[in-house]
């Protein structure tokens, strides 16, 4: 039962007793979502992988607050926007997977910059050093973001068509 109240705001009665202000609930949501916002662009320019501990919030706060901000908006590219950061989600691993990361990216960027024959002497140093087994683990990481980029891609569209989130249920 949705009952007027004043200024113009709604409640919804939740249970008997107690009452859930939409407003306040969307205000609440898009803090949410601004705050993971700021995190996002403050990495998207150095990382690929990012460690979990940079979350304002937990994934799952994160998620359902992007889901009540896709129910309350109309436009479109807002909505895109916001299944983005969703499925940016998955870009966030564990500290341990984030540090690997990091350690591999400090060779892997100055490899991408250098003329062919310092190409074939950076990896036979690093092949000699027996530190080239590290990109086996980056492409690992790799997979395990996609996979996860994949699975919460599904995830907010099954939401979006109304199918039951497993995450809700």
């Amino acid at each position: 039962m949705i009952l007027p109240t004043r200024a113009g705001n709604t409640r919804e009665r939740n249970f008997p007793g107690k009452f859930v202000d939409r407003k306040k609930i969307g205000r609440e949501a898009f803090r949410i979502i601004d705050e993971f916002g700021s995190v996002l662009n403050s990495s998207a320019k150095r990382a690929f992988v990012i460690s979990e501990s940079r979350l304002p919030y937990s994934k799952k706060v994160i998620k359902n607050a992007i889901r009540v901000a896709l129910l309350m908006v109309d436009d479109e590219d807002a909505k895109e926007h916001l299944k983005w950061r969703y499925i940016s989600l998955g870009n966030f691993v564990s500290e341990e997977d984030a540090e690997k990361a990091k350690e591999i990216s400090i060779g892997l960027f100055p490899f991408l910059e250098m003329g062919e024959e310092n190409k074939k002497k950076f990896l036979r140093d690093r092949f000699e050093s027996g530190l080239l087994g590290d990109y086996e683990t980056a492409i690992r990481i790799s997979k395990k973001i996609a996979r996860e980029q994949k699975r919460l891609k599904k995830e907010i569209e099954d939401f979006l068509s109304g199918g039951i989130d497993p995450g809700l249920a």
